[in-house]
């Protein structure tokens, strides 16, 4: 599914995305929703794509319990990608990756579990990080304390299927900037809502309150919903003044994205199509009028949605 957006991940020097399930192995069953569990090669499929971290906070974390989610990150570790969100020690070990001289930090919360809450022991809460001021101020302030340049907050929040943010999500990511995050990328409506530039003491800082699904069943067929098939990656360029030690955020692009589903000899099929370029590429020949005609209209509904970063 990855094959024709590889190449966008594969260059960037650090990837990152939501895995919103689990990996607890045959013996726990593999199933799709309501409660998800996954074959352990789908990470290895989303490391062969590129990608080098995975947040794991989502409503779906506990859906195969603690085990669920030790086994995640046990199958992370095998295959080589960096996880947050999710944690077997309750020292929560924070993220920190430098690439060129810059250090950025890597934070995620989730603001549900799906009622499932009761499957952790008190003592064992540590294992999900759930949306929490205080405790967001606090790994915010470890993260300073580490000596990092840029602060990424990847948030699981806001209500599926909503078009625009809740109140309460762009009052949280204020918050954010103001406590020291630079970036903040969302997930959990399943559709894409606005970004939006916050400047903080001449700094501009992100903020893309959903970047809809990336990888999913979910469609117009399926759901009624055309915005289910929309997604977004985001590029964001990140340069440091090593004589002033000042970091900014230099470039931010976006790259809509459309799934197609479609079934061949080996079965049902989903590709992540890179929108514009597909456009432009010799794929549009092999796609009916009819699925050219939904890539373009996700196109202008995901750029008309995505349009105020530049306000």
């Amino acid at each position: 599914p990855f094959k024709y957006v590889k190449k966008y991940i594969e260059e960037a020097d650090i990837a990152i995305a939501n895995f919103e399930t689990v990996t607890a192995g045959k013996e726990a069953d593999f199933s799709g929703f309501p409660r998800f569990n996954s074959p352990k090669e789908t990470i290895l499929g989303i490391k062969d794509a590129g990608f080098d971290i995975l947040s794991t906070a989502n409503n779906h974390t506990l859906d195969r319990k603690k085990d669920g989610i030790i086994k995640t990150i046990e199958a992370m570790e095998e295959y080589g990608l960096k996880g947050i969100g999710t944690y077997k020690e309750p020292n929560r070990p924070l993220l920190v990756q430098e690439i060129n001289g810059i250090k950025v930090g890597f934070i995620a919360y989730t603001a549900s579990v799906n009622g499932l809450d009761s499957f952790l022991a008190k003592e064992d809460s540590y294992m999900v990080n759930r949306i929490d001021e205080e405790l967001i101020q606090s790994d915010i302030e470890k993260l300073k304390a580490e000596g990092t340049d840029i602060i990424v907050a990847f948030m699981h929040w806001g209500f599926e299927y909503f078009e625009e943010p809740t109140a309460y999500q762009v009052e949280l990511g204020s918050k954010m900037v103001d406590w020291g995050v630079n970036i903040v990328l969302g997930s959990h409506p399943h559709i894409i809502q606005k970004s939006e530039i916050i400047n903080k003491e001449g700094k501009d800082n992100l903020i893309v309150y959903s970047m809809g699904n990336f990888l999913s069943n979910q469609r117009y067929e399926t759901m009624g919903n055309s915005f289910t098939e929309d997604g977004v990656m985001v590029q964001i360029e990140i340069e440091k003044n090593h004589e002033s030690n000042e970091t900014i955020i230099k470039d931010i692009s976006f790259i809509p994205t459309w799934i197609h589903k479609y079934r061949n000899s080996d079965g049902i099929q989903y590709d992540i199509l890179p929108i514009e370029e597909v456009l432009l590429s010799n794929i549009q020949s092999e796609l009916t009028e009819q699925i050219i005609t939904r890539i373009e209209k996700s196109k202008s509904d995901t750029i008309t949605t995505l349009s105020d970063k530049s306000n």
